[in-house]
């Protein structure tokens, strides 16, 4: 079994930092390690938040997919992208960014991730536009491939590794429920690709001014 350290986690430079909706590194010396592993993607709780170096956190280890609490004191710290093995990224796929519950079946969106083979890796649905940016901001930088669509299966985003490679038009999104579109979502949807990176034959034309914004 691999033994995570701080050389898998993403520098801070000493700064204070939160770890709500992140994937964390537990110390090799935690008690819940040993059943649950070291990767652990936190939900919330007092010990999340930035100016907090101890305190519980609950959230699900991606060894189990169990809900676990521990203390901030035994997180290392936030887990660099591409360090996700893929049995953990088919449980963390299947995580839910709404903190009570998920959304009902067939209602809203269905957000899923694919692994390098085309695999499904797991999915959930959403209520609002809103969850669907949180679930690609928790995913994007583990998974290899996310799509959203809606109950009648019309694709409205792709990310493969974390540029955009299929968007809809503003006016499906309104059709769909969505009332209207904030600055924010609008750059959300832009910023992923990267003026022009290519996937396959397809290639995105995006503006480079938009596209330094990342999220």
């Amino acid at each position: 079994m691999r033994q995570y350290t701080e050389a898998d986690c993403m520098e801070q430079a000493g700064k204070p930092y939160t770890i709500h909706r992140k994937i964390v590194v537990l110390s090799g010396k935690a008690a819940l390690m040993e059943k649950s592993g070291q990767l652990f993607y936190c939900q919330g709780g007092i010990g999340s938040d930035l100016l907090h170096r101890s305190g519980p956190i609950v959230g699900i280890s991606l060894r189990t997919g169990r809900k676990e609490i521990v203390d901030r004191s035994k997180v290392l710290g936030i887990l660099r992208p591409g360090h996700l093995p893929w049995m953990e990224r088919k449980i963390l796929a299947s995580i839910s960014p709404q903190e009570f519950g998920i959304g009902e079946p067939f209602k809203g969106y269905f957000c899923y991730c694919l692994l390098e083979d085309g695999s499904l890796a797991g999915g959930v649905w959403v209520e609002s536009w809103e969850d669907v940016v949180a679930y690609t901001r928790i995913q994007k930088a583990y998974q290899d491939h996310i799509v959203v669509c809606d109950k009648e299966e019309r694709v409205f985003l792709e990310i493969h590794r974390g540029c955009v490679i299929n968007r809809t038009k503003l006016w499906m999104m309104e059709a769909n429920g969505v009332d209207r579109v904030d600055k924010e979502t609008e750059i959300f949807i832009r910023a992923e690709g990267e003026g022009g990176r290519f996937y396959g034959k397809r290639k995105l034309r995006l503006n480079p001014d938009i596209c330094e914004r990342r999220l």
